[in-house]
């Protein structure tokens, strides 16, 4: 899989964040380098929340997490809108005819989103969790099946390599 850019928005302490990945041949690896709590760490969590969900990336199952932004209890917001949108490139074998096959890069936009509604409750109120993902060609937008959308992250990141995927320093470190 090769990320190409990211959308984030209301996720923790990212409001609105747009990140462009490198899709450079010779140099194929991005580095998010920035101050402490600056959000690097919450970057890594939404792309993972994005592409998995929150029974599989968050702490807890994201029964104790909140998505929403700490400051959204202090504004008195009762409803936050919380998305990450990916657009990524994969390799797919596809048919090309009377039994041959060829592989294919394949452009998918991919789009998570929920709402949550701040409280001082310990646990979580989170409602609508949804993804949606489509294919992106020259010709236009195609929206893939819900019953495929789990099959073809699989695929292209396995769920048991996402930690290695997505990599903090501490963790590169050890």
């Amino acid at each position: 899989m090769k990320l190409i850019h990211a959308r984030i928005k209301n996720f923790r302490l990212l409001k609105k964040l747009f990140l462009d990945f490198s899709t450079d041949f010779d140099k194929p690896l991005t580095v998010i380098r920035a101050a402490n709590e600056s959000g690097k760490t919450t970057s890594e969590m939404a792309l993972i929340w994005g592409l998995y969900g929150s029974l599989s990336a968050l702490p807890y199952k994201g029964a104790k997490y909140p998505l929403y932004p700490s400051d959204a209890l202090a504004n008195n917001e009762r409803r936050v809108e919380i998305s990450v949108e990916i657009d990524f490139e994969t390799e797919q074998v596809v048919p090309v005819g009377r039994g041959r096959q060829e592989v294919k890069q394949v452009h998918f936009r991919l789009l998570r989103s929920c709402v949550e509604y701040p409280s001082a409750s310990e646990n979580v109120k989170r409602e609508y969790e949804k993804v949606s993902l489509h294919e992106v060609k020259q010709e236009g937008i195609t929206r893939i099946h819900d019953s495929q959308i789990k099959g073809i992250i699989e695929k292209a990141i396995p769920e048991a390599l996402k930690d290695v995927y997505f990599t903090d320093g501490d963790s590169a470190m050890s």
